[in-house]
């Protein structure tokens, strides 16, 4: 965030610490934002802040959806075909070796972390 500055708001509830609204400048639906928070204590007569949590928010819209199928298990008829093919197409799911997405599926916990360390673009340094 080169230029940013440090914003605090003490007279918000919770305090605010830091806030970033529309990170990407896209000034439309997609947008990314968060709030550092602080809490403010009151403790032998003085008032003492502390770290009190974060919140991030990000919404994208999602591109139209191809006019053909990329699994063969996920017509462009099925509810989720928009979606499943936004996340195949970004690289965050990949399917099934033989070409299934398998909607129906229970995701594990496993699978689940893989998504979203793909889509939060989370990586280890070096």
């Amino acid at each position: 965030m080169e230029g940013s500055q440090l914003n605090v708001n003490l007279q918000a509830d919770p305090p605010v610490i830091r806030s970033y609204e529309d990170i990407n400048a896209s000034s439309g639906p997609q947008y990314t934002s968060y709030n550092l928070g602080a809490e403010q204590l009151a403790c032998g007569g003085t008032t003492n802040m502390r770290f009190w949590g974060a919140a991030f928010n990000w919404s994208r819209v999602i591109t139209p959806a191809p006019a053909f199928a990329s699994f063969s298990d996920v017509g462009t008829g099925y509810w989720a075909f928009q979606a499943i093919e936004a996340l195949a197409d970004s690289g965050i799911t990949t399917g099934y070796a033989d070409g299934t997405f398998r909607p129906e599926n229970t995701v594990t916990r496993a699978q689940m972390a893989t998504f979203l360390a793909r889509a939060l673009g989370l990586h280890w340094p070096g």
